[in-house]
């Protein structure tokens, strides 16, 4: 038999074992998403997640992410600040009807600010790009455009939406270096925020960006205890840059019978 079909039968061999077995073959890269697909899916079930906000949009990413692959058919709000994103989005999701936009920036004080759309868009940041980041990352970390955008609160946004209708709230904050002042926003609302999902940084790519086990403390603080940290796949080793960490309200733990022991 020729080498390459060889190699090609034992795979196909191993695969077909691995799925008698119950194993599912997963390249290292995508361990992650695997991770947090079986993580948001047992989750949105346990609490019953009828409302999903996604702060920092971006293209849909995210909310494509919850559609395709979690399977929520639920209420998503994205928040995107910048215009051909929201553009973007628009077109994307216009025959979603249990989907909508706030084209907005959010933090913990309303009005309007100077937002800058970097050369990789999805690090764009109300905050200024860090002079000492990593080499790899500068060239994603130029400035383009400086733009102005509208800010307001997630209390505001929350005051907006008829969220009577909705009792299980699931908060994902992606917003390069402003999670904690979004989260300072929301106030009068956290009660209704369930579990909630932030992007936290290990190297500070943000001119004056909290610190991750400082923003991992405050989010503790109001009443959350981290539930889930997925495999991380590294875009530029050994530099871990940034991570997601899955917080869930502990109220509502023990309610389901967990924390016994927690510290």
């Amino acid at each position: 038999m020729h080498p390459i079909r060889q190699e090609t039968f034992v795979k196909k061999v191993f695969l077909k074992i691995l799925r008698l077995l119950n194993y599912k073959w997963v390249n290292w890269y995508k361990l992650g998403e695997r991770q947090q697909i079986w993580y948001l899916k047992k989750l949105f079930k346990l609490y019953e997640i009828d409302l999903v906000i996604d702060a920092g949009g971006n293209l849909g990413q995210y909310a494509s992410f919850l559609r395709n692959k979690v399977g929520y058919e639920g209420k998503i709000i994205t928040i995107e600040p910048m215009q051909f994103a929201a553009d973007a989005l628009r077109a994307k999701f216009k025959n979603d009807k249990n989907w909508s936009l706030e084209q907005c920036a959010v933090s913990d004080v309303a009005g309007f600010a100077e937002f800058n759309i970097l050369r990789g868009h999805q690090m764009s940041s109300m905050l200024q790009p860090s002079s000492s980041t990593t080499d790899v990352l500068e060239d994603l970390q130029t400035i383009v455009e400086k733009v102005t955008v509208q800010v307001k609160t997630l209390d505001s946004i929350f005051d907006k939406h008829p969220f009577c209708e909705y009792n299980n709230v699931y908060l994902k904050l992606d917003i390069q270096g402003k999670e904690l002042e979004a989260l300072n926003g929301c106030s009068n609302n956290l009660q209704k925020v369930i579990a909630l999902q932030a992007e936290l940084n290990v190297v500070a790519i943000y001119e004056g960006m909290h610190k991750y086990f400082d923003l991992m403390k405050e989010i503790e603080s109001l009443g959350y205890i981290l539930s889930f940290l997925p495999a991380h796949s590294y875009r530029i080793f050994p530099d871990m840059i940034d991570f997601d960490a899955h917080f869930v309200k502990k109220s509502k733990m023990a309610e389901k019978g967990y924390l016994k022991n927690a510290i």
